[in-house]
């Protein structure tokens, strides 16, 4: 958690192929990225003082959307019945990726 930067990060859990592509630290988040991983593809919008929004454009979780304030820290995304976004695909890793602010 990083109040003082005040922005959301993606990190790779470090298992299977990686989230999109594979990347070894956090990246900083911007408006509008798309994360893709197996048949899924996520908007990204920031919304000032309120937080994340995770919007499915394709694959199963087409047409879902996610919302998330600052305060929920870690946002977690995989197989795991941990995870916060569940997928039922064995193609991506029980952890694929977290997201943080």
């Amino acid at each position: 958690y990083e109040l003082d930067k005040k922005a959301y990060y993606i990190k790779d859990m470090g298992e299977g192929t990686g989230t999109f592509i594979k990347i070894d630290k956090s990246l900083m988040l911007q408006h509008g990225y798309i994360i893709s991983y197996g048949e899924s593809h996520m908007l990204v919008s920031l919304l000032p003082e309120r937080g994340i929004q995770l919007n499915f454009l394709d694959g199963p979780k087409a047409g879902e959307v996610f919302s998330y304030a600052p305060r929920d820290k870690l946002i977690v995304i995989g197989r795991a019945k941990e995870c916060d976004i569940i997928f039922d695909d064995f193609s991506l890793s029980r952890c694929q990726c977290s997201l943080y602010y």
